[in-house]
């Protein structure tokens, strides 16, 4: 708990200092006496915003009764969500997909691999249009 509090009085002198509009581009990730308050920002323009304080920001940090000689500055971008690659969607035969529907019939009821394969089949295979279909055209 005694980390926390510090934790929470650094960001409190360090808001003091740093323009607003910098808080949400950054955050406290670590203080070690005697070592450095680690800064992380989400982007290399915040990180850069935060050096051209740092003399303030140190000069603060002692006044108040943190040794940290240093200040490091990290780099750690938010990234984007994960998202599936583009890459090509290899289809399936009709022979390939009447072979794997083949074996999923023939694999018990139980088996976790009957979905997994009938969902395969499923999605690789456009729908076929049947006799009935064609009766709706005339």
């Amino acid at each position: 708990m005694h980390r926390a509090r510090q934790l929470l009085r650094l960001r409190n002198l360090a808001e003091r200092i740093l323009p607003e509009s910098l808080r949400p581009g950054y955050s406290l990730a670590s203080y070690k006496p005697g070592e450095a308050i680690v800064f992380i920002a989400n982007s290399a323009a915040i990180a850069a915003k935060i050096r051209f304080f740092e003399a303030n920001l140190r000069e603060s940090f002692t006044k108040n009764g943190f040794d940290a000689p240093k200040i490091r500055i990290e780099v750690e971008p938010i990234e984007p969500p994960h998202t599936r690659p583009r890459g090509k969607h290899a289809a399936l035969s009709p022979a390939a997909a009447r072979s794997l529907a083949d074996l999923a019939g023939r694999l018990p009821d139980d088996s976790p691999l009957t979905p997994a394969i009938r969902s395969l089949v499923e999605s690789a295979t456009p729908p076929v249009s049947g006799p009935s279909d064609r009766s709706d055209e005339n």
